[in-house]
């Protein structure tokens, strides 16, 4: 009777913080998804009106900002969201919340000198821009970690769908109506960037929660220390996406790398629907620590179990519906990036694994281990861009991408054996990995009866795989129509 019991409250514990999970995950996604979707389908405006030359040149500079912002910052918002969560008291916040923001400074001053004197000198066209771009991106930034780390989350939904809102109109007046080109994205990104950070600075009192007088070197060391290790994570994630784009650009041209570009856009469509996930994952990973390890494994593990199987689901109905979405979504100037799209599918499944475990370690506070898998995929990616690019050209961009992103996702499921033990199943991945290579074969023939084969075969998959879920969201609609008929 008592090992009864004790089941049942391990239940209960693992569904309450399960529910939890789900409940911040729709807020996220209700505040980002429509305006992710809208972005996701300008598009053709872009590959309209923008050259690929115009195009590849935006995507390059974005890329090296990814890989330069967490130099200036240190990622020290991060370690605040995840300090604020562990906070005791007004008092306490305000001191986290005031130190990141002197670290955050510190770094912008450095940053606006010296990248100012190096664009200046090299006669970068977009000095201003760049410089704007980092500014307002760092200093938004902060306010969804406050808002996340005192666990606001509908006022961080709020925030997100009101950058990106702004955002969107900037962008389409500026390119559209004003045919500002690659300023006019930019100018579009920091003016919604800069005015998210002002009206939320307004709406949620920010002077409140900044007294420089608690600063102290010891917090300061705190925060420093916790996020200096995420710092070659992050950057590591940049070059893993970084390196193929610079070796494409330097040695086949930056038209090649705006195809290239294009070709990622599907595949980040996915990653921008996990990363309602990943943000929620951050914190109930961290939260289902204070019930024990044994509570946490057994959460960790039927997350992961419904995580595996929606993500390989949605993939594999990506790759599938791709010969029609491409056509209708893409101009013609931009066909090549068809043929690499379902590598960088797949590699993007194992990134989003990746992350999963990375959730782990972060509520472990082991942000050393995330440096060292990224660094080593890193390493794996340059290597294989350079050995191949001029023999396979963009297959070797796409084919560096997956692999790497394959040995990071293996590389950390290794070592969350030190904390936790995740349970795999052999005949499901062998499924798995078998319906890949049927998607992919049936893809690259291209044809409409190639595409109605590969719909079926990906639905039914999808749905078999998933027929639990499935059933659980069922039986959830036909219980709420039965008490309405009640």
């Amino acid at each position: 009777m008592t090992l009864g019991i004790l089941q049942k409250r391990d239940e209960r514990m693992a569904n309450n913080e399960s529910k939890r999970l789900i409940k911040n995950t729709g807020i996220i996604a209700i505040g980002s998804l429509s305006t992710k979707l809208v972005s996701f389908f300008l598009l053709p405006l872009y590959t309209g009106i923008l050259s690929q030359e115009e195009y590849g040149t935006y995507d390059y500079i974005l890329s090296i900002m990814t890989f330069v912002i967490p130099l200036v910052t240190l990622l020290v918002s991060e370690s605040m969201f995840r300090f604020l969560i562990d906070a005791k008291g007004a008092d306490d916040r305000k001191r986290i919340i005031s130190e990141t923001f002197v670290i955050t400074l510190t770094g912008l001053t450095v940053f606006c000198v010296v990248g100012g004197v190096f664009l200046t000198a090299t006669n970068n066209n977009y000095t201003l821009c760049i410089l704007g771009y980092g500014i307002t991106y760092v200093l938004a930034s902060l306010i969804p970690a406050i808002l996340r780390g005192e666990g606001r989350m509908t006022a961080y939904a709020v925030c997100n769908f009101t950058v990106t809102f702004i955002t969107l109109i900037t962008n389409v007046l500026a390119i559209a109506v004003f045919r500002l080109g690659v300023t006019g994205l930019f100018l579009g990104f920091i003016v919604s960037h800069a005015l998210s950070f002002i009206i939320f600075s307004i709406e949620m009192k920010l002077w409140r929660y900044l007294d420089f007088t608690r600063v102290t070197k010891k917090g300061v060391t705190s925060i420093v220390k916790y996020s200096i290790p995420m710092v070659p994570n992050k950057l590591s994630w940049s070059i893993v996406d970084l390196a193929g784009r610079i070796i494409v650009t330097n040695v086949i041209g930056v038209a090649a790398n705006g195809i290239y570009s294009i070709a990622n856009k599907f595949p980040t469509l996915i990653n921008t629907f996990y990363q309602f996930f990943y943000q929620a994952w951050t914190e109930s990973s961290a939260r289902a620590l204070k019930d024990g390890k044994e509570e946490a494994e057994k959460f960790y593990n039927f997350i992961y179990e419904k995580l595996k199987r929606i993500l390989i689901a949605i993939v594999i109905m990506l790759v599938a519906c791709m010969p029609v979405a491409f056509k209708l979504m893409i101009n013609p100037n931009f066909s090549e990036a068809y043929y690499y799209v379902p590598l960088l599918a797949f590699g993007m499944f194992f990134s989003n694994i990746s992350g999963f475990y990375g959730g782990i370690f972060t509520a472990y506070k082991d942000t050393k281990m995330l440096g060292i898998s990224t660094c080593v995929g890193a390493v794996i990616n340059i290597i294989i861009n350079l050995a191949l690019i001029k023999i396979i050209g963009l297959h070797a961009a796409a084919v560096a991408t997956f692999t790497s992103e394959c040995v990071i996702a293996g590389y950390r499921c290794n070592q969350t054996k030190k904390y936790i033990k995740l349970k795999g199943n052999p005949k499901f991945l062998s499924a798995c990995l078998l319906m890949a290579v049927v998607i992919c074969g049936f893809y690259y023939v291209n044809t409409w009866w190639s595409f109605a084969v590969n719909f079926v075969l990906g639905a039914v998959f999808s749905l078999y795989i998933n027929r639990a879920v499935a059933g659980e969201i069922l039986g959830m609609i036909l219980r709420k129509k039965t008490r309405k008929g009640i």
